[in-house]
């Protein structure tokens, strides 16, 4: 072994190309199994939107609808919207005759269920966006649950 040049292959090479090829054809599969594998889970979003900041602000909340069709109940651990340095998962809740707004940590989704995060309730706070969206574009939203799987939807930005 000793002295002997290790050759690596010319990724331009006709040859490589094909390997290419493979390698692009087995990512694109393992995307798409990973969307399957997603769907079955019984995990959904819908009616997803983003509420864009006020002018002068860079605070933008989002609402949609999580429907679990599972027969199992998932926990939401955690959120990203594109576009903003932090997203939180908060709930409006009525203390001391008093609407707050608090942070939660998880969000329990029961199995056959659907939670709305809608205004007054549940919600997700997409704290300093970068480059506020245009109204009508879509914003990727990620949903973290406790089991590692993560929902990936799309929001469409409005003006409040």
């Amino acid at each position: 072994m000793a002295g002997r040049a290790i050759s690596w292959p010319n990724p331009l090479s006709p040859g490589s190309r094909d390997r290419m090829r493979v390698l692009w054809l087995f990512f694109l599969a393992m995307v798409l199994t990973s969307e399957m594998v997603l769907a079955e889970s019984g995990l959904s979003v819908s009616n997803a939107q983003l509420r864009l900041p006020l002018p002068g602000q860079t605070t933008a909340v989002v609402y949609l609808q999580l429907t679990n069709e599972s027969v199992r109940e998932r926990r939401l651990v955690g959120v990203s919207v594109a576009g903003a340095k932090a997203a939180e998962l908060h709930q409006h809740v009525h203390a001391d005759g008093m609407m707050r707004m608090r942070r939660l940590q998880q969000l329990n989704v029961s199995a056959g269920k659907q939670v709305d995060f809608q205004p007054g309730g549940y919600h997700i706070m997409a704290f300093r966006m970068t480059q506020p969206p245009t109204a009508g574009s879509q914003v990727p939203v990620k949903l973290i649950f406790a089991d590692g799987q993560v929902l990936q939807t799309l929001a469409t930005a409005k003006r409040m």
